[in-house]
């Protein structure tokens, strides 16, 4: 199995985290890159104005704790 780190802190990660236990920093899982990245910003959601080809988390994060960042519609 892959070894997964957190990128802000280098805390190690399951591959089901949504949230590093070390610095709190709220995780996506990127399938094109095959690694983590901390979300910063909007990408937690897509609010009314954002642009249909911005990456966004999965519409199921909170539903069933999916970690993957969804492509832009």
């Amino acid at each position: 199995m892959r070894g997964f780190i957190c990128p802000n802190c280098g805390q190690r990660l399951a591959f089901e985290d949504v949230v590093c236990m070390k610095c709190g920093g709220a995780l996506v899982f990127s399938p094109e890159k095959i690694a983590f990245s901390v979300v910063v910003g909007t990408i937690v959601g897509r609010s009314e104005s954002a642009a249909a080809d911005q990456p966004r988390m999965c519409a199921d994060r909170h539903v069933a704790r999916c970690n993957w960042l969804a492509a832009g519609d």
